[in-house]
C-alpha cells in the first residue's frame, strides 16, 4: 500500500507540484483533465486501502489457522514419540 501511494505521488502529484507555476495561466479545461487525473490517482490509493481493510481479517484467520494446525501436528507428534 504504501509503494502504491509513492508511485502515485511519486508520478501524479509530484508533477502537479512542479508545474504549479506553469498552471497558472492554463484553460479551464485543461485543468478539469489534470483534476480528473488528480481524482482517479485518490480512488486508486483509496480502493487500495479499502481493499486492505477488507483482507486483513481473512489474512488473520489464515495466519491464526495455520499456527492452530501446525501447534497440533507439532503436538501430535509429540504424543507419538
Amino acid at each position: 500500500m504504501e509503494a502504491t501511494k509513492t508511485l502515485v505521488h511519486a508520478f501524479v502529484s509530484s508533477r502537479f507540484d512542479y508545474c504549479n507555476s506553469v498552471l497558472a495561466g492554463v484553460s479551464g479545461q485543461l485543468l478539469r483533465r489534470l483534476q480528473v487525473i488528480q481524482n482517479a490517482a485518490a480512488r486508486l490509493v483509496t480502493v487500495l486501502l479499502l481493499l486492505l481493510l477488507l483482507l486483513l481479517p481473512v489474512l488473520y484467520l489464515y495466519l491464526y489457522l495455520y499456527l492452530y494446525l501446525l501447534s497440533t501436528k507439532q503436538m501430535v507428534e509429540i504424543h507419538e514419540a
